[in-house]
């Protein structure tokens, strides 16, 4: 890290740790062997939402990711190539009220003077602030409708009620056709019931789905990446899924850690090449 992008690091934690949020950087965690990269991470709790900050030192990378109440799926917006880290934050703090669906087009307007350098998604989806603007953009269905699908798919499974796993999965997938964690558990649920062709050609999809989210959101490759292992390692297809997991690792040395203790990837702990990946 040079010494310009440690003092904006400094700056990053110290404003946040004035405001009163619970802001650390992860110099700390590393001195202590926790593999992460350096940036700088803050949690805040409001009235209206959560808002969790981390600042990728190296690559000036602001990321923003707002819960807003009563919204079940994250929206988020990205700076790319930010330096004036400080005066977004405070900025931020002064607009703390626009925390909320309602609220997020005004704050993105607070933010215009850095509007060329904004990326603003609900879940995995972007979301065009051209449309935002307009108005053809409704932020409570997004955040809402295809999350409840989701959320009732995952209990399903943890409770092994496979039909209604498929079921609630399947939802999500028609509304959400580029969702690929939806089509990942779609395809687990279904080989559980024993349909294999189905699962097969979920997992697939989930496979094209994450790659299409690396491709397209170089800022979670790793999260993509990873878990297209996983997928790949379902359909049998260890080298790919190896290829894969190289891909993440190197992107994200913690998977490494992960990796080790994945259900999923069963069937890669004795090739030598998963060894030598995972350490």
């Amino acid at each position: 890290m040079t010494d310009q992008q440690r003092h904006y690091l400094g700056a990053f934690v110290e404003l946040l740790d004035g405001a009163g949020w619970n802001a650390r950087h992860w110099d700390e965690l590393l001195d202590s062997g926790v593999p992460c990269e350096p940036e700088g991470h803050a949690e805040h709790e409001t009235l209206q939402a959560s808002l969790v900050c981390e600042f990728d030192v190296q690559r000036e990378i602001l990321s923003l990711l707002i819960l807003p109440r009563g919204a079940l799926t994250p929206v988020s917006l990205v700076l790319h190539g930010i330096l004036e880290v400080d005066e977004v934050l405070e900025r931020l703090l002064a607009n703390a009220d626009l925390l909320t669906l309602e609220g997020i087009p005004a704050l993105i307007e607070e933010l215009d003077v850095w509007r060329e350098l904004i990326t603003l998604s609900v879940g995995a989806e972007t979301i065009p602030l051209r449309a935002l603007r307009k108005g053809e953009v409704d932020l409570h269905e997004l955040a809402k409708s295809f999350a409840i699908f989701y959320d009732r798919g995952l209990a399903a499974s943890e409770q092994k009620d496979w039909r209604t796993a498929v079921r609630e999965f399947g939802e999500v997938t028609r509304l959400r056709p580029d969702f690929a964690e939806a089509w990942h558990h779609l395809g687990h649920a279904l080989d559980q019931l024993g349909e294999k062709e189905s699962s097969h050609d979920a997992l697939s999809y989930a496979v094209e789905m994450y790659r299409l989210h690396a491709e397209h959101n170089p800022d979670d490759g790793a999260y993509a990446y990873y878990w297209c292992a996983c997928a790949l390692c379902s359909l049998g297809e260890h080298d790919r899924a190896l290829d894969s997991l190289e891909h993440a690792i190197g992107w994200v040395p913690a998977y490494k850690a992960q990796a080790r203790k994945e259900e999923e990837l069963e069937p890669l702990r004795e090739n030598p090449r998963f060894s030598l990946l995972v350490g």
